[in-house]
């Protein structure tokens, strides 16, 4: 089963207390239209991260999951995805 990891609401001052980080079993999401399912194999924390543990900005709601980097050597695309395309940079 897939696990998530998010940032557990506890008693405290924003800014002044680290909430704990959980891992929660998730069921497995099945793409829609227009979306791909990855499956991550390795996860980073990062600054952002940390800014939503003491929830030091303004927009840090609990319920978005952390770790937003990481490695996928596999995924699961949805029903009728639109052409994908690479448009060079350089001039």
């Amino acid at each position: 089963m897939p696990h998530s990891l998010t940032v557990k609401k506890i008693d405290g001052k924003p800014g002044k207390v680290y909430y704990p980080l959980q891992v929660n079993q998730i069921a497995k999401p099945t793409p829609g239209p227009n979306e791909l399912l990855v499956k991550l194999s390795a996860a980073a924390l990062n600054h952002r991260d940390l800014f939503i543990r003491r929830i030091s900005t303004p927009a840090s709601p609990l319920s978005i999951p952390s770790s937003p980097m990481g490695t996928a050597p596999s995924s699961l695309l949805g029903p009728a995805p639109p052409p994908l395309s690479c448009t060079s940079l350089s001039s």
